[in-house]
């Protein structure tokens, strides 16, 4: 949401968000599944949806080692060694 900054595109986004089809929701993890992929395709790059997606390997809970990070962000070319970030955020 940090790109989000005008009052219309906030209330776009909440709309997004709300616009969930609470009879068919049959858990809560499917509502929280629908937040995550509103927030998901909303991401402002393909390459901050790759990030995100390296994160994503990780377990639940457990803390990502940042040279760890890097290095999975260098394998898959999101970054090169150099630390220059493929694409515009």
């Amino acid at each position: 949401m940090s790109n989000k900054k005008t009052p219309e595109e906030w209330h776009h986004m909440l709309r997004l968000f709300i616009k969930m089809d609470v009879k068919t929701v049959t858990s809560i993890e499917e509502s929280l599944l629908h937040i995550l992929k509103v927030s998901y395709y909303n991401l402002v790059s393909n390459t901050l949806r790759e990030c995100f997606l390296c994160c994503a390997q990780w377990p639940e809970d457990e803390r990502i080692p940042v040279y760890d990070l890097i290095e999975h962000w260098i394998a898959f070319g999101l970054i090169n060694d150099f630390g220059n970030i493929r694409g515009s955020f």
